[in-house]
């Protein structure tokens, strides 16, 4: 067996990150004797195949105990063997159904073996935890369904996990310490049910531990699945990632086919760094030049103004859009000459001559930087503000400002309700003829957490708050004008902390709340988690802390 025949690389240039080779040892238990179960063994074998089909688990690397072969001293000698064969560049993933069990005496959970009989044969979590500690795989993911399962987290605390480049120790359970349901016989446990759906369903090319957990998590089930970090040694704050399989000639020609559905300087020049030496390069570079014309062109068509048409022309006077700039500024020029002559009426018997004053020219607004975020599946690309909405910029279109903090007209407006946000989209909208509104929740996610260049960061652009957001910890208890910190993957700053930040949509909880995003200079650090999903507010509410970003719909 090659030991580097399942080291592939990862498709991010910025990472370059070896993807391990990948090991699963499912155990599944139904025979029980008092107590059989109907869907152990089952939902172990229907991971491994969803695993081996979709997920870069090799067959040799996949290892079963079923029934009467999960026994004590068969689940200890896999595990030792694991231990003594795991190496730095070996993933781990531990799948256990079955009974599990606590002792209230002892404080303890134990997983219940095959065959045992009596407490002293069964596996008690801390030898668990103990054997992994001493295994020396990157990453080590136990996944356990059954009851009780939840116990295993007493020997450990809870943690936020980072990525793939640090070593990790995570544990997935179906429930805390409680029952957990095994489900009707011949289907799936509802935990493992989640499980399948979400691994076999999911679009993603790389899905991290912790998506899978938050979803099995949101299961409608009346379990309470947990899932969190084990600090003990060998965890460093990484995280197990499940890559999908994909013949690379079909990636490339997927990506390029995305590429130019796109068709934006910044999709081609994402599609040269992934595949640099590809059968498409020649051609995606000129189509790159010719998207970055058009982006420059197109940019200057939405200001519209006669100095804008003037500036594209001087400094693009090879540009393919060089004749439609020209035109349409010899239209500008004679609109303006038009609304700027004198208009007299026809002078009628009996009636005064009355001369029509001219008429003023559109006012040519500086409108807010925006950000080109490329879509995927399920979103479309669109734009977002590259920062919160500033005082300077909502002065100049409503006149006035009643935040809090003042002073600088770049800090991010505030004390703004939802209702305040919408009034002043309409007026810019009305000046601007554009399509501007609040983001939507979910686009307010994707582009925080860095859309398609995203590095899987749980904060806008780092793992680490401080780089990149103010809140609680360093804000010295004020706002902070925007730009100040370091931006996220899409050049986007203050999407973690400084403001809450409005969504369009409105809360479940009610249809007089709306979404709050981001969290504020006064919030914990787990407030500015892109994924955090608590935040929300009355929309005639003036909040301190609470403003906005705004987006557009191409």
């Amino acid at each position: 067996m090659d030991p580097s025949r399942n080291l592939f690389y990862s498709d991010s240039p910025e990472n370059d990150i070896p993807l391990r080779r990948n090991h699963f040892l499912g155990i599944g238990i139904n025979t029980y004797q008092k107590q059989p179960l109907n869907n152990a063994v089952k939902d172990v074998k229907d991971i491994a195949a969803l695993l081996q089909k979709d997920y870069r688990f090799e067959e040799e690397d996949i290892y079963l105990l079923l029934d009467e072969e999960a026994n004590r001293a068969n689940i200890i000698e896999q595990l030792r063997d694991l231990t003594g064969t795991l190496g730095p560049n070996d993933n781990l993933l531990l799948y256990y159904a079955g009974h599990g069990t606590y002792d209230e005496v002892f404080q303890e959970g134990f997983w219940i073996p095959a065959g045992a009989e009596r407490s002293s044969q069964y596996l008690a979590n801390s030898l668990l935890i103990k054997i992994v500690q001493a295994m020396r795989a990157h990453h080590i993911l136990m996944v356990v369904d059954a009851c009780f399962a939840g116990t295993v987290f007493s020997t450990a605390r809870s943690e936020v996990s980072k990525y793939d480049r640090e070593p990790s120790r995570y544990v997935i359970c179906s429930g805390a310490k409680e029952i957990v349901s095994d489900g009707k016989a011949g289907t799936n446990s509802p935990f493992a049910k989640r499980m399948l759906s979400f691994l076999g369903k999911a679009k993603e090319e790389h899905i991290l531990a912790t998506d899978l957990a938050q979803h099995v998590k949101k299961g409608s089930f009346k379990q309470k699945p947990l899932a969190q970090a084990l600090h003990i040694d060998g965890h460093e704050d990484g995280e197990f990632v499940f890559y999908r399989r994909e013949d690379p000639l079909t990636k490339e020609e997927k990506a390029f086919a995305h590429a130019k559905a796109l068709g934006t300087e910044r999709a081609y020049d994402a599609f040269l760094e992934a595949f640099p030496a590809g059968k498409y390069v020649e051609e995606a570079e000129n189509l790159m030049e010719l998207a970055g014309e058009r982006e420059i062109w197109q940019k200057a068509q939405r200001k519209g103004t006669i100095t804008a048409l003037r500036r594209f022309i001087r400094s693009h006077p090879k540009s393919p859009f060089l004749t439609e700039a020209q035109d349409l500024l010899a239209a500008k020029r004679a609109e303006e000459a038009k609304e700027w002559e004198p208009e007299v009426s026809v002078p009628q018997p009996k009636a005064k001559v009355v001369e029509a004053k001219p008429k003023k020219p559109k006012l040519d607004i500086s409108l807010p930087e925006m950000v080109l975020v490329e879509g995927n599946e399920e979103i479309e690309t669109f734009e977002i503000g590259k920062y919160p909405l500033t005082q300077g910029e909502w002065k100049a279109v409503m006149g006035d400002n009643h935040s809090s903090f003042k002073g600088d007209p770049r800090l991010p407006v505030e004390k703004v309700s939802w209702h305040d946000a919408q009034a002043f989209i309409k007026k810019l909208n009305a000046q601007s003829d554009l399509n501007f509104r609040l983001p939507r929740a979910a686009e307010w996610e994707y582009a925080a957490k860095g859309g398609r260049r995203s590095h899987g960061y749980n904060f806008a652009g780092s793992n680490t708050l401080n780089e990149v957001g103010w809140n609680k910890d360093n804000s010295n208890h004020k706002i902070h004008p925007v730009g100040e910190k370091a931006p996220n993957e899409l050049d986007i700053y203050d999407m973690s902390g400084n403001v809450w930040e409005w969504c369009e949509e409105i809360h479940e909880i009610g249809a007089s709340f709306h979404w709050l995003r981001g969290g504020h200079w006064g919030s914990d650090p787990a407030s500015c988690v892109v994924s955090f999903r608590g935040g929300y507010s009355e929309v005639g509410g003036r909040y301190y802390g609470i403003g906005f970003r705004l987006a557009r719909t191409l």
